[in-house]
């Protein structure tokens, strides 16, 4: 007997969740996917560019964007991270790649 293996923690969004928040309206999900897809490459640039001039409020404000775009997702960790990072920098903790990437 082969037994089902449930992979959904390892999956960087709750699917289940996504579908739930847009009444399961596929045209919709496909026009959210697709903002994300346009604005997370230059959000992601902007962290990268402050991180090496040690621009602390556009880390915040970044980050606290990130954390509600990867939110609206049902990216919990990564909004989590987002979250952690633009906590961090509105303490003014110092923030490196390191930090952005603990995982890795």
């Amino acid at each position: 007997m082969v037994e089902a293996i449930d992979h959904s923690a390892e999956l960087p969004l709750n699917i289940g969740e996504l579908l739930s928040r847009v009444d399961n309206d596929q045209e919709l999900l496909r026009e959210l996917v697709q903002l994300f897809k346009e604005k997370c490459p230059r959000l992601m640039k902007s962290l990268q560019d402050a991180v090496s001039k040690e621009q602390m409020k556009t880390l915040e404000t970044t980050g606290h964007t990130l954390k509600g775009m990867l939110a609206s997702m049902s990216a919990t960790r990564a909004a989590l991270a987002a979250s952690r990072l633009s906590d961090r920098c509105a303490r003014g903790a110092q923030v490196d790649s390191a930090t952005l990437l603990p995982d890795a």
